[in-house]
């Protein structure tokens, strides 16, 4: 049975050469290099579920990944054409690009713990006294 057809993701040449050229390279992260053969698949058109199956994944991550690269689509295409007239350097974008496709992992690291503020459970003292036990 043929999968459903999913839209093609959008993306221009510049940026789909700066990823293919980065996915070619020997020292290309496995995470990053699934990551970016599934933006690829999907700028081909693509269904989620095959592109799933050539990856040897489940779609879920997939879709995951799709929905991503749409959701910062525009924010990039507005980093590409650059600022006060000088147009982005082609390692300036392939770093945007990539960094859209980093886990959320980053970004929990770089936010303020919730706990920070409120008192430990149990103790009648603020986090902050506690230091110099």
């Amino acid at each position: 049975m043929p999968y459903p057809a999913s839209p093609a993701l959008p993306i221009n040449d510049r940026q789909r050469q700066l990823l293919q050229t980065h996915l070619n390279k020997a020292t290309v992260a496995k995470r990053d290099a699934f990551r970016i053969q599934v933006i690829l698949n999907g700028a081909n058109g693509l269904s989620n579920e095959y592109s799933a199956r050539q990856l040897d994944t489940d779609v879920e991550p997939v879709k995951k990944w799709r929905k991503r690269w749409l959701a910062a689509y525009a924010e990039l295409l507005t980093f590409e054409q650059g600022f006060d007239g000088l147009p982005v350097k082609d390692s300036h974008l392939l770093r945007r690009l990539l960094s859209v496709l980093q886990d959320a992992i980053g970004r929990t690291l770089t936010s303020k713990p919730r706990t920070a503020d409120r008192q430990l459970k149990g103790t009648s003292a603020h986090p902050s006294a506690l230091k110099f036990l």
